[in-house]
């Protein structure tokens, strides 16, 4: 790998990155709509899809969604906000899931770990996901102590230590999104990813 090689422009133009921990997972969207500003959460259920609107989750990771407490009045919350849509992107990762065995707890417990979230066409800053996480009582995937790309790259070809699960393993790799956050001309944030196995 030609660890000079800059693929798009964008990156070069930006000093400063969150860099998150990639996961090994079965990407998973959770989508909330209304279809008026007076229509409340707890009247409209949530949407679980898949990466795509065909995709057919097996019942293992529906689970994940049934035994966890989506606490209605706090999607109200935000709902008083004005908000209309919100897409919330994350990994399902455990027992069954992709390479799951690596991020296995001793309970073999099934998780849902959120990397972007999406809000009537606006995509949020990092610390912004964290704080909606924290009051919907949502997981993010692990945020990593390096801020540019020289930083991230030394950590991937370290193979560090994965922060998912109980068993030590090496992580899959890093998910760089800009700080602040910024967009490509067609309206996807500027991001980029290095996976451990590239190096090796």
């Amino acid at each position: 790998m030609d660890e000079t090689r800059i693929r798009c422009p964008e990156f070069s133009a930006i000093n400063s990155w969150w860099i998150t921990e990639k996961i090994d997972g079965t990407n998973i969207r959770i989508i909330f709509e209304r279809e008026n500003a007076n229509q409340p959460a707890t009247n409209k259920p949530l949407d679980i899809r898949g990466r795509t609107d065909n995709a057919t989750l097996p019942e293992h990771i529906k689970e994940i969604f049934k035994s966890h407490t989506f606490d209605a009045g706090r999607w109200d919350s935000l709902m008083q906000m004005g908000m209309g849509k919100m897409i919330i992107y994350g990994e399902a990762c455990g027992s069954k899931i992709q390479n799951g065995g690596l991020y296995e707890t001793k309970d073999k417990k099934r998780r849902f770990l959120v990397f972007d979230i999406w809000i009537d066409g606006w995509w949020l800053e990092w610390p912004t996901i964290l704080r909606i996480c924290n009051n919907l009582n949502l997981e993010t995937v692990p945020l990593l102590p390096y801020f540019t790309i020289k930083e991230a790259l030394a950590a991937v070809k370290r193979n560090e230590r994965s922060l998912v699960g109980e068993i030590e393993h090496a992580f899959e790799g890093v998910v760089a999104t800009s700080n602040p956050l910024m967009l490509f001309r067609d309206g996807r944030p500027i991001k980029w990813k290095l996976k451990c196995r590239d190096f090796y």
